[in-house]
């Protein structure tokens, strides 16, 4: 069965090492099943082999490459950056009020002027401010206080 290995790579030549495992495993007919990079992984070549040895052969001599991790890596380790969580639909939407959780706002509380689901942000004025001033803030920073029905308090 295939196993998980991490190569330590220099920062910004992930790609390039892809690409130089995959020439070079199909030249040495390695036993080399898939090579990914992630970018909350920088710095690192995750590659799927039948053994460590298929990658130890394979990176022999290759510039840019720091070594490899000494363990195998668990699928379930990879699990949550190699599959895409099912987004949770945002339950945000225009006229609530809202807690900011994070940022330099945190602890405001503010009224959604616009949601932008595909950028995963909302446009917010603060209630307690003296000035109106949209913000724009991410939907994972903002909690929901309360959802304004029907008529619109000022």
């Amino acid at each position: 069965m295939a196993k998980l290995f991490a190569i330590r790579v220099v920062a910004g030549k992930e790609k390039y090492i892809m690409e130089k495992l995959s020439t070079i495993g199909k030249k040495q007919g390695l036993q080399i099943y898939s090579i990914l990079m992630h970018p909350k992984m920088r710095g690192y070549v995750i590659v799927e082999a039948e053994n460590k040895q298929q990658v130890l052969q394979a990176i022999f001599g290759m510039g840019y490459v720091k070594g490899i991790t000494s363990g195998e890596i668990e699928y379930k380790e990879m699990e949550n950056l190699l599959l895409k969580k099912k987004e949770e639909e945002v339950k945000i939407e225009k006229g609530d009020i809202v807690e900011i959780i994070s940022g330099p706002f945190k602890g405001e509380k503010a009224k959604v002027v616009r949601v932008n689901k595909m950028h995963g942000e909302a446009v917010v004025t603060l209630l307690d401010a003296s000035v109106v001033i949209p913000i724009t803030v991410k939907l994972n920073s903002i909690m929901l206080v309360k959802r304004e029905e029907g008529e619109e308090g000022s």
